[in-house]
């Protein structure tokens, strides 16, 4: 059984883990988010939530997330970094792509780019002797997706040629 009155776990994410959802036709926070919950389950103490609605893996490591962190370890504690997050880094710029729909477009994180700030991210982590735990993507509903967050920042139509007027490629990318 693990103790969890000995670690300090911080949880690094995007909207998923910090609880924010589109209902309504608006962002909402949810009263308590999926960290939370698991905190309250397992009577966790020292679990601090830095999720943002958003976060790919190059925002978080620009804002020096990941540095201040570190400054921050508490040395005498057992410490654990879990990352919820990567959906938006394979995610487009959806209003380059409506631009020229039928050309190719990278993702807001090219997956070889990915690879690279998520090993020198683990690496800066272990020197510093934190345990570090991936949680896998929280499937993407592609149909949803598209409906309540692409087609209010950008034309669905040419939105769909990109796809090609497969909306479940979008499911299919983050896979």
């Amino acid at each position: 059984m693990i103790d969890f009155k000995k670690l300090n776990i911080t949880v690094f994410g995007d909207s998923v883990p910090a609880g924010i959802v589109f209902e309504k036709d608006k962002l909402q926070k949810l009263p308590m988010s999926c960290v939370d919950i698991v905190a309250k389950h397992f009577h966790i103490k020292n679990m601090s939530n830095i999720s943002k609605y958003g976060q790919t893996w190059s925002r978080l490591l620009q804002k020096g997330v990941v540095n201040n962190y570190l400054t921050k370890l508490n040395n005498s504690e057992e410490n654990v970094a879990v990352f919820f997050m990567g959906g938006n880094d394979s995610d487009y710029e959806w209003t380059e792509v409506v631009k020229s729909p039928l050309e190719y477009h990278p993702e807001k994180t090219p997956a070889e780019k990915f690879k690279v700030l998520l090993n020198d991210t683990v690496k800066d982590l272990q020197q510093h002797n934190v345990k570090v735990i991936f949680c896998d993507l929280t499937p993407v509903m592609s149909e949803r997706y598209v409906d309540t967050v692409i087609s209010k920042l950008v034309d669905k139509s040419r939105v769909m040629e990109f796809l090609h007027n497969d909306i479940e490629n979008v499911a299919k990318h983050q896979e």
